[in-house]
């Protein structure tokens, strides 16, 4: 009876902890995953602020080029 009760005891601290494992195992993957997350929309940021800033660098040049133009043609 004793032995048993020992057997269950233990049987059901096995159980709760493959259940605690699994808990942190899914903390940690779930962490996991929004890190990759985080990390995969800051490079994406970084890539379109960077498009952004060569196309206004772009536009600037382009203004700057006609107004020298029209300032050509005015003399």
């Amino acid at each position: 009876m004793i032995v048993e009760t020992l057997e269950q005891t233990i049987s059901e601290v096995n159980g709760l902890w493959d259940w605690v494992v699994g808990i942190i195992a899914g903390w940690g993957l779930t962490f996991t995953l929004v890190v990759v997350g985080i990390v995969y929309a800051h490079v994406l940021i970084r890539r379109l602020n960077r498009k952004i800033t060569e196309m206004e660098n772009r536009l600037t040049t382009e203004d700057r080029d006609i107004s020298l133009r029209l300032r050509k043609l005015e003399r």
